[in-house]
């Protein structure tokens, strides 16, 4: 599913994923309490003019891992804990997952993650996929929310 371009309200209570920790491989691992944090800020947020509230958890670059509500009429057809991955600079949805229980969704958050992180990465160095895990070293900081 893609969600389209949508400008969200940043919130003043909101704190930085502070409670994200970098793992031995160097990759951004988020909590199950930074998850339960983001979803009970969307109660807070604004929805948009398509009726989607949106909650940022971590961001690399143009690519923004999201939490995300869809409007009422949709909200039975989709997952409760929805997950994106989203390009600013495309403009889309990059990726998307659905869970329905807390731990799913904080690994789901975590592979989200690390692929923007990796799409960033690429990006920024011009490098193929074909570089290996070894040659990853200097990995970006996220800008936090």
């Amino acid at each position: 599913m893609r969600l389209p371009a949508q400008k969200h309200q940043t919130i003043s209570t909101m704190r930085p994923l502070s409670r994200a920790k970098l793992d031995a491989t160097g990759c951004w691992r988020i909590s199950e309490q930074r998850l339960v944090q983001a979803y009970l800020k969307l109660f807070l947020v604004a929805p948009g003019a398509d009726g989607v509230k949106i909650v940022p958890l971590a961001r690399f670059g143009a690519y923004e891992v999201r939490l995300v509500e869809f409007a009422p009429e949709l909200a039975d057809e989709v997952s409760p804990l929805w997950l994106d991955l989203y390009a600013h600079d495309q403009a889309c949805s990059l990726d998307s997952r659905g869970c329905d229980a807390l731990e799913d969704a904080v690994k789901a958050a975590d592979a989200l993650i690390e692929r923007a992180q990796e799409l960033h990465w690429c990006w920024a160095s011009r490098c193929s996929w074909s570089t290996g895990p070894s040659k990853r070293r200097n990995r970006p900081l996220p800008t936090l929310h």
